[in-house]
């Protein structure tokens, strides 16, 4: 069986993320996490992913906000 690939949407201290990274460790058999991405450029959430060797992405949503 070929393990899903997830990735999570952070904005702080990556507490949700670090529940994620116990439950599924890297190359885990279910689900393994790849990417871990955040609209903040300091959230503690991309570091943790770093720690771990997962990629980690800061994007900054404003530039696509419609005004909503």
């Amino acid at each position: 069986m070929t393990s899903k690939k997830i990735a999570v949407l952070a904005s702080g201290r990556g507490s949700n993320l670090q529940a994620l990274l116990e439950a599924f460790p890297v190359h885990h058999t279910l689900a393994e996490i790849v990417l871990v991405i955040s609209n903040k450029p300091g959230a503690y959430a991309l570091e943790r992913a770093k720690n771990v060797g997962i990629e980690a992405v800061y994007i900054p949503w404003k530039r696509w906000a419609t005004g909503v």
